[in-house]
């Protein structure tokens, strides 16, 4: 069977096949650790998110001050 590909997260075939597997303690590490990876996934995507917002709100005031009159003649146009 192929296993699924797909970096820190874990793919649901994979979860699955492991479970299935398992025993009942390695039922519980193999749930905390599935645990731990998405929440990890989860703060990291926070974070994305928080630098996009910044970037887009760089990005909207650089193109208000290049729409702004006489923004061609301070830049030597």
């Amino acid at each position: 069977m192929m296993r699924g590909v797909g970096g820190p997260l874990l793919c649901i075939a994979d979860l699955l096949s492991d479970l299935s597997a398992s025993t009942d303690g390695d039922l519980c590490s193999a749930l905390e650790t599935a645990d731990k990876l998405l929440q990890t996934a989860d703060t990291n995507s926070e974070s994305l998110l928080e630098k996009i917002d910044v970037l887009n709100g760089i990005l909207k005031r650089a193109t208000l001050l290049l729409r702004s009159p006489g923004a061609c003649v301070n830049r030597g146009m």
